[in-house]
């Protein structure tokens, strides 16, 4: 399998990226594509430290079930004192 490079100087950003990425975004992406497989995968893996998606899914698992109690004790109150 063969790797190409990017040269980042003719890298161009498009109007979406200048309108919503910041000057840390436009380092990432040019990082990202002008940089090898195994650079990026050590870049990744510290910037994101030693989370893992499953820890991602976990952390959205405890949300959900905080916004659970939150609307059942929402409802409960509702039915008790009928104010809103």
């Amino acid at each position: 399998m063969s790797t190409s490079f990017v040269q980042v100087e003719k890298l161009h950003p498009t109007p979406f990226e200048v309108e919503y990425f910041d000057q840390y975004d436009f380092y990432s992406l040019t990082d990202r594509y002008s940089s090898g497989s195994s650079r990026k995968d050590s870049i990744e893996a510290a910037t994101h430290g030693a989370k893992t998606e499953r820890d991602s899914i976990q952390e959205m698992k405890n949300a959900a079930l905080s916004l659970v109690t939150i609307l059942r004790f929402w409802t409960q109150r509702q039915r008790r004192y009928g104010d809103s």
